[in-house]
């Protein structure tokens, strides 16, 4: 419960920053590479973090139990970094069924 509460705090001052993804998350994984490489991707990682605990909490499955957001990020670098072309929506939603197959096996 705590997590959420604080991923949906980050993913509110996300939608109010002026320099903000979209609600969508539209950001494109090129810009989520570049931004990896000094502290101007805390916009887009609090948004992945919003994305994946909104998501768990509607499916009912406790999807990030067990897994830290450093590991979400690097997931994301290495989805970004294959796919430069993609959004970050896309990729969270390619992370979210295996974060459910992971839970499943817990």
């Amino acid at each position: 419960m705590k997590r959420l509460t604080l991923a949906m705090i980050a993913l509110l001052l996300t939608v109010h920053s002026a320099s903000a993804l979209t609600i969508r998350g539209a950001r494109s994984c090129g810009d989520w590479v570049q931004g990896r490489t000094g502290d101007r991707n805390t916009h887009a990682e609090a948004w992945l973090v919003g994305y994946l605990s909104g998501r768990a909490a509607a499916s009912g499955v406790d999807l990030l139990k067990g897994t830290d957001n450093p590991s979400l990020f690097l997931w994301m670098d290495n989805f970004c970094r294959a796919q430069p072309l993609k959004d970050i929506e896309d990729g969270a939603s390619e992370l979210v069924p295996e974060l459910a197959r992971k839970a499943r096996n817990r």
